[in-house]
């Protein structure tokens, strides 16, 4: 499960502002529940550096929120929709590992694509 929160832009909170008011603004979220497969691509060239692609699908329930002075106004909907990213992993000389990642999430039926960025430590338990 995943939880993913962003802002509008500049131009969209603009239009809030002028249409309903000053301190106007839209808020966007996500939660996600999916499963996706992991190819490793090692580089004989950089043995410790191991970089990845993914693809997976799940099930996705995005929101808007509008903030206005006169009260607030939710929407949300929920979906099947796919996600897709690359990143790497370097290996420490420890049995940790860190790794970067970026993902493309498309949700069916939505107008909500997004993309989210992940930086993480591994290690055993």
């Amino acid at each position: 499960m995943k939880y993913h929160s962003w802002g509008a832009s500049g131009t969209l909170n603009d239009f809030a502002e002028a249409t309903m008011g000053t301190g106007s603004e839209y808020k966007f979220s996500a939660m996600q529940y999916d499963v996706y497969g992991i190819v490793n691509l090692p580089l004989s060239t950089l043995p410790m550096v191991t970089p990845y692609v993914k693809l997976g699908g799940g099930y996705y329930a995005p929101s808007t929120k509008l903030s206005t002075p006169s009260g607030d106004n939710s929407t949300s909907t929920s979906d099947f929709g796919i996600v897709g990213g690359f990143g790497f992993e370097v290996n420490t000389h420890s049995s940790m590992k860190l790794g970067l990642g970026a993902n493309y999430h498309r949700v069916k039926n939505s107008e909500t694509d997004f993309m989210s960025f992940s930086a993480r430590i591994l290690f055993p338990i």
